[in-house]
């Protein structure tokens, strides 16, 4: 009896154990004037970030990451007549895209993923793998490029941005990867998805980019948060936790469409070589002109968190990731 008290005294006194979120959420941000110029020089007390509508403690990181990129290429049959322009594309790369300390892998895939060239600051050999590239097979494997490029990423240095540029139609044709192994895989190591999206022969061209928002990211104009574009028919919100429980899958433009939404990228069409480079300057300059700001949720709610960062400034645009999705029972990094 003496020895049963002296365990319920004991375990009386014990503290209560404190379940702390400790996942780190990266919410990598631009900010723009309505005529899409950047706005830079930013402090952190200027920024207001929201998860599930709850305000957070963000940190801001000043200083320069270099980019590690890898460009995945289509190299199939059906974009034969593309294969030459993006052959010439090194230069734009190396100058708008990489900077200084950048590095990048290049990628083909058809029938296979291919790893063209691993990851290297040079421009010799960059430009000797573009221009490499040949058409050939049929299929269209966009997923598992998307899972080798990550698998190339993520081995990277922790200190350097992760972003994976798709050379693409809109569309998957093949891949033995899901949409979710690439969601999990993206999410888990803060890797960014960008598309540059070859014109369907044939077929009407893309007049414009295509994202998909959520109510939180319109602007009091009701235009959508991010950088033109027309609002998607798809809910972020909605799909992304089906598609993480393995419920449902998405067709080959609905993938793209959600990897690059919901990694904080952004689809881009191109049509010719000066829209080639035009977009991948593009890329290059939200690359180099954004606000990297990360908190901790103070709420580990399993399910889709919804990510809203404002700015106290008018008359402005902040583009950032729609949100990510909270599955506790998976580990936190």
């Amino acid at each position: 009896m003496v020895y049963l008290l002296a365990v319920l005294l004991l375990q009386s006194s014990v503290e209560p154990i404190i379940r702390v979120p400790s996942r780190l959420v990266m919410a990598h941000t631009t900010v723009l004037t309505r005529d899409d110029g950047f706005i830079h020089g930013l402090d952190l007390d200027q920024f207001r970030v929201y998860d599930n509508g709850r305000l957070q403690k963000a940190q801001l990181d000043s200083e320069s990451q270099p980019v590690s990129i890898v460009i995945a290429v289509q190299t199939n049959a059906a974009v034969r007549e593309y294969v030459p322009e993006i052959n010439r594309i090194a230069s734009v790369v190396e100058t708008q895209l990489m900077g200084e300390e950048g590095e990048a892998a290049v990628l083909s895939f058809n029938d296979e993923v291919r790893v063209v060239q691993p990851f290297t600051s040079a421009s010799e050999p960059l430009d000797k793998a573009l221009r490499a590239l040949a058409p050939a097979f049929e299929k269209s494997r966009a997923i598992d490029a998307v899972l080798r490029g990550i698998e190339l990423l993520k081995a990277r240095p922790i200190q350097r941005r992760r972003v994976l540029l798709l050379v693409t139609q809109s569309s998957d044709a093949g891949s033995s990867g899901t949409l979710r192994e690439a969601l999990l895989e993206a999410e888990l190591h803060d890797i960014r998805i960008y598309a540059l999206l070859i014109p369907r022969v044939g077929k009407a061209l893309v007049q414009d980019t295509l994202s998909i928002v959520n109510p939180d990211s319109l602007s009091h104009h009701g235009r959508p948060g991010g950088r033109g574009g027309i609002a998607g028919n798809l809910e972020l919100a909605k799909l992304v936790p089906e598609i993480y429980r393995g419920r449902k899958t998405a067709s080959g433009q609905e993938a793209i469409t959600v990897l690059t939404s919901y990694t904080g990228g952004r689809k881009v069409p191109f049509r010719n070589l000066r829209d080639l480079e035009s977009a991948l300057t593009a890329v290059g300059e939200e690359l180099h002109s954004e606000y990297i700001l990360s908190y901790r949720p103070d709420r580990d709610d399993p399910g889709y968190h919804r990510i809203r960062v404002e700015v106290a400034r008018r008359d402005i645009v902040v583009h950032t990731r729609s949100g990510y999705y909270m599955d506790t029972s998976s580990p936190s990094r």
